[in-house]
């Protein structure tokens, strides 16, 4: 009999656990933008080479921040002739922020 009423409690307890929802957290932080970012030359439409590399200073860098960088002064193309920027001087790059559907 004590047995009996042992399991029954036993049950009953457990029948009230599994009524009772819980909820756990789970702490996000923000994803560190990609610190890979390149600058394409081009004559009009036409790629002039390959991409080059805007150095980046650090790895943690956030969605949104911007960076300072200085295209070439000169390329020369596959043609042989020499190319300078269009607009000379420093340039401003933003980190792209990650799509909410990624």
């Amino acid at each position: 009999m004590e047995k009996c009423m042992y399991q029954k409690t036993q049950v009953a307890r457990l029948l009230l656990l599994k009524d009772i929802p819980q909820t756990v957290d789970v702490e996000y932080v923000e994803k560190p933008a990609s610190t890979v970012v390149k600058y394409q030359p081009k004559v009009g439409e036409t790629p002039l080479g390959d991409a080059k590399v805007i150095p980046v200073d650090g790895e943690n860098h956030r969605q949104g921040e911007s960076v300072s960088y200085t295209p070439q002064p000169e390329i020369t193309g596959n043609d042989g002739k020499v190319y300078v920027p269009k607009d000379a001087g420093s340039k401003t790059v933003t980190f792209k922020r990650y799509s909410t559907n990624s």
